[in-house]
């Protein structure tokens, strides 16, 4: 089943872009992710979501269906190494490639860095680090070497002071623009420079202050 325009989603790409696309979008159950998902599916991709939580990824993938798109969810844990090979060995099975990754997953633990404990370190750097490299490689291991595609990922950056998330944000765009070997065989990859966004949590962090509100918009 070929993915049809959404009759509901504005976007400023021109329309069935990405027609006959599979398009992977990580961390695709809400916020940034759930947006991009949204706007890749309106543009004519057949998009995979995927992140933890399987509730939400299902009222994603029914929101995307709803306005006359294509999506397939899968929920596991980008840091459980044999969970992703087995992920991406499914939709490719079902699809039989993957065209594009945006490596958007990743979890924050925002804090001033001399107040952050070993294991927020641990856990931020397998969310926004460890996890991204494992669904590239694994991506492009059994799809993009033989049949070509392209990978994106956040750019890192310090916001509201020093706050912790920003580095491994900052090592997952190098091991994108550092992964030549492969994407000489795939295509260049790109990097999304978000700019700052405010979020919830970072409200709680005493020393940044008041943020502000964090509301992001995409389709209703």
């Amino acid at each position: 089943m070929n993915a049809t325009p959404s009759a509901r989603y504005a976007s400023v790409l021109r329309p069935g872009l990405f027609e006959g696309r599979v398009l992977w979008v990580t961390g695709g159950g809400s916020g940034i992710g759930r947006c991009v998902a949204h706007e890749l599916a309106s543009l004519g991709a057949r998009v995979v979501i995927s992140g933890r939580s399987e509730d939400k990824l299902q009222r994603v993938a029914a929101e995307i269906a709803e306005d006359g798109g294509c999506a397939d969810s899968i929920a596991f844990d980008i840091r459980d190494e044999d969970a992703v090979k087995a992920a991406v060995a499914g939709m490719v099975a079902k699809h039989g490639r993957i065209d594009g990754l945006v490596n958007n997953a990743g979890g924050q633990f925002p804090a001033p860095l001399q107040g952050i404990s070993k294991r927020g370190f641990d856990a931020v750097v397998g969310n926004n680090l460890t996890g991204g490299f494992l669904m590239a490689r694994e991506v492009f291991v059994q799809s993009m070497q033989r049949h070509g595609g392209a990978s994106t990922g956040p750019r890192g950056r310090g916001q509201f002071g020093d706050l912790f998330p920003a580095e491994p944000r900052g090592g997952l765009r190098h091991r994108h623009h550092g992964a030549d070997r492969w994407w000489r065989i795939a295509r260049e990859p790109a990097v999304v420079a978000r700019g700052a966004l405010e979020q919830p949590a970072l409200r709680r962090v005493s020393s940044c202050g008041d943020a502000g509100s964090s509301e992001v918009t995409c389709p209703p």
